[in-house]
């Protein structure tokens, strides 16, 4: 199919399009977080570069452990009923806020990372989930297309465009 066709089928059931806000608005966030955490011990912890690189490092690589633990307890919940999926991904998200509302405005180094060490584990962990709801909902023949679309919106929009609001965010609130 063509490109104008592909987008149209690909945001044309609703609930695509509240997927699809869900991904850029998590990817957005996620990659703030991930661009934008050591300058924020630098500037708000007072944490010399080396030390907010390393707490960075060690805090994001837990999402390799989440992301495949969420996949994993993802497929016996959507095994049980498909529609606790959706529920599933909007739990991770949710979790993930408010550990990102410890991370950024715990008044301690060690709140902040203990904040920073749940988002690394659950923050990416949304992914298989949500990216495999948005699949199914497409048909089978055009499940390629509609992740290359999904992909390229969530990319430009979500961490394109994410990472340049959380800066801006940055510069204009401190």
């Amino acid at each position: 199919s063509s490109l104008v066709s592909a987008v149209k089928t690909a945001l044309s059931p609703p609930a695509q399009r509240y997927l699809l806000v869900g991904i850029v608005l998590i990817s957005a966030c996620a990659s703030g977080v991930v661009n934008w955490v050591v300058p924020f011990f630098i500037r708000v912890h007072h944490l010399p570069l080396s030390q907010a690189s390393v707490i960075m490092g060690v805090t994001m690589g837990l999402g390799l452990a989440g992301l495949g633990g969420a996949g994993a307890l993802f497929h016996k919940i959507r095994d049980k009923d498909p529609r606790y999926g959706p529920f599933f991904a909007a739990g991770i998200a949710l979790t993930t806020a408010a550990a990102t509302a410890l991370f950024l405005l715990s008044p301690s180094v060690w709140g902040s990372v203990a904040g920073l060490a749940v988002v690394g584990f659950r923050g990416y962990s949304y992914a298989g989930p949500i990216w495999a709801t948005a699949l199914n909902l497409a048909h089978v023949q055009e499940r390629g297309t509609r992740a290359a679309v999904l992909q390229g919106i969530t990319t430009f929009l979500g961490y394109g465009a994410g990472t340049w609001t959380v800066g801006r965010l940055s510069d204009l609130y401190g």
